[in-house]
Order: structure tokens, then sequence, then C-alpha cells
């Protein structure tokens, strides 16, 4: 079923074989197929897919994922239509808003006709940031609470659902010691094609960004195949000397170099040359953490947890002194960075979680003696 929906979930730029998965269609446990779908969020990726395949998919499964991508194209839309009305209010009053994440990826994944999202995130400049929190009180929005470092979280609950907004004025990630230069993201910044009155990063920028997530969100399928399908239509675009530079440079060598193996070994994404050597570990620890990255997201595609994925979040790091302060931070309060789940149940249920990764740890560290993170002889996919 894991290796399914990983197949299913690959960028590519023809339909699926029809005669290939014909056969893997008839074996599939339809339920458990369901649920991975929609605990992993690829939801519009698979019924981009599997529409094609009528004859042998269940009418019942088929129609599920209609109303499902139809109810995510609704939830799609709202949400758009609300960010270009908090966009435009913004521009409206002379400040400058940066779109990341979320709707901005739309400009920059192809294939899937719509990328779920949850929240609105947005950046102004620091010195910005009470005058946006304004404009957005006046649409209705209020202070949804939790002490964060680097935004304000502001909700609005009068329409068809609540729709939360956050205003990022910063995007370092202190815990694990990512600094990216926001200054030189700005100045590199553009115009959004969909979004007129705000700014996107630059593609190369975005790219770091996006990579950027995958250790606070535990390596999820989701993010790794917008990685892939970031790779796969724009790797003539993305400028990857400079990536690499960027990265070393924000001490995301490790998250980023993790992604991309993860996008050629995974999903089987042709990589240019410069992207082909930044995909590779330089040494035994970047091996151990390629690996358990690897595992991390495999995992997720095949069964509702991941034992290593905490631990992934944790130990794919540049600065491997980081690592004992960011375990302890897991087990007492949790993941995420609002996380606050300090409960002696919850300390005891995560304790119990690690315990129990350990064996899967130790094989990875044993495979990962040999050149290649994956214990294997095979070279990555180039484009």
């Amino acid at each position: 079923m894991g290796s399914l929906l990983l197949e299913i979930a690959k960028p590519r730029a023809q339909a699926l074989p029809v005669e290939a998965v014909a056969s893997r269609l008839a074996e599939t446990d339809w339920l458990a197929f369901c649920y991975a779908v929609y605990r992993t969020g690829l939801v519009a990726v698979v019924y981009d897919r599997l529409r094609w395949h009528a004859r042998d998919v269940p009418e019942d499964v088929l129609e599920w994922l209609r109303v499902q991508y139809f109810q995510l194209l609704v939830r799609h839309r709202c949400l758009r239509d609300e960010l270009i009305q908090v966009t435009t209010a913004l521009a409206s009053r002379g400040l400058s808003v940066l779109l990341f994440k979320g709707p901005a990826l739309d400009e920059v994944t192809a294939g899937a006709p719509v990328r779920p999202f949850s929240d609105l995130d947005i950046m102004v400049q620091r010195g910005e940031l009470q005058a946006a929190a304004g404009v957005l009180e006046q649409l209705g929005y209020s202070p949804a609470g939790g002490n964060h470092p680097f935004h304000l979280r502001l909700v609005r609950r009068d329409g068809m659902f609540p729709v939360m907004v956050e205003v990022h004025f910063d995007l370092f990630d202190p815990q694990r010691a990512y600094f990216p230069d926001l200054e030189a993201i700005w100045r590199r910044s553009v115009h959004s094609e969909v979004f007129r009155s705000c700014l996107v990063p630059e593609l190369t920028d975005h790219m770091l960004l996006v990579a950027m997530q995958l250790p606070q969100h535990h390596w999820s399928p989701r993010l790794v195949v917008d990685i892939g399908r970031m790779v796969f239509h724009r790797r003539d675009q993305i400028d990857w000397e400079a990536l690499a530079v960027r990265a070393r440079a924000w001490g995301m060598r490790s998250v980023c170099g993790a992604a991309l193996y993860l996008a050629a070994s995974l999903l089987d994404v042709p990589l240019p040359a410069a992207a082909r050597a930044f995909a590779q570990p330089d040494n035994y620890t970047q091996r151990v953490q390629w690996n358990l990255a690897a595992r991390a997201s495999a995992d997720q595609f095949a069964r509702p947890y991941s034992r290593v994925a905490p631990l992934a979040a944790c130990l794919v790091v540049d600065r491997v002194e980081r690592m004992p302060g960011l375990m302890l931070r897991h087990v007492v309060r949790g993941p995420g960075t609002d996380s606050e789940d300090h409960t002696v149940r919850g300390v005891a249920r995560r304790i119990f979680h690690g315990v129990t990764a350990l064996p899967a740890l130790g094989q990875i560290m044993l495979s990962s003696l040999l050149p290649y993170p994956d214990g294997s002889d095979r070279e990555l996919p180039m484009a």
C-alpha cells in the first residue's frame, strides 16, 4: 500500500503506465489506502492520477476521492480569496507583504490542481508588524494566542470556517541554528504572478524555505512531494550553485542535502549535476542523517506513524552540538514550535517511542558505514 502511494506521488510528465499499475491496483487494500491518502494530505495528487484508471479502481473509492478533492478545492479557493483580501488591504496601506509556504507554492509546484494548506503565511518588515496587525484587526481578525518567537497568529471565525493568518517578521529557527538571510530574501523577492499585491521569494530561496519546514513537520510526505515537484518542474530555473552556498551560510546544508536526496531516491526525480553533487553526503554523520530522513518519510507513506520521524526532526542539523538539546526539548515539550505538551503522560509516551526507535536507529547507523546513505551502491538519477 505504501509503495503504491509512493509510486502515484512521484512527479512524472506522463500518466501512470496502465499495464504496470492495473495489477497493483487489483491487490490494494482500499480502506488502508484511503486512510493513507487522507493522513498524508495527498488527495489531490492521488485523485489527479487515479481518475484516469476508473476501470481498475472501485467506484466507491473513486467517489470518495472525488468528494475529498472537491471539498479541498472549495476550501482552497476560499483561502485564496481571503488571502487576496488580506494582502490587498495591507498593500493599500503601503505595507510590503511577502507570501511564502501555503498558497505561494501554487506558483512553483506543478502537477496537482490544488495543494492543501491550513493557514495563510505572510511576512512583513519587522518595523511594520504592529501596523499589519492593526489592518488585520480591522478585517475582523483577533489574536489567536501562542507565544512564538518570530510570528503573530491571528484568527477570524465569522466565515465558513476559521481562518488563521500567521504574520511573520523573521524566519530563523534558533533550536536548529537555521538563520536565513532575511534582508537578502526581501531583496531577491519577485512579484507574485497570482497574488498581484504581494511578493514571493525568488525560486532558489523558496526551495530553501520549503526544505526548512521538513524537520518541523517530521519529514512529512506532502512536503517531500512538494520539493520533488519543484525540482522536477523547475530544475532548469533553480540556481543550484547559489542554493548550495546559501544552504551552508544559513546552517541548512544537512536538511537541504537530505531533501534533495529524498527527491531523487524516493521519488525518482532526476537531478542536475550540481544538485546531484550537493545531494551526496560529505561524511558519515551526514550519511546517517540522510538515511534517517529517508526512513522517516518512507515510513509515513506506508503507516500512520514513523518511530524514527521524531529522531529525524532532531538529528538532521548542521551543528551536531544542538542534537542533545533538540532531543531533550522534544521529550519535555513535544513536537512543534508551539507545542507545550509537558504532561507526565506525554513525556512518558515520547520516551517510550524514543526507546522503541533505537533498533531502527542502530540499523541506520550500521548501513551508513557504506558509501551511500541507504547502504546501496547505486547512483542518484541524473537529469
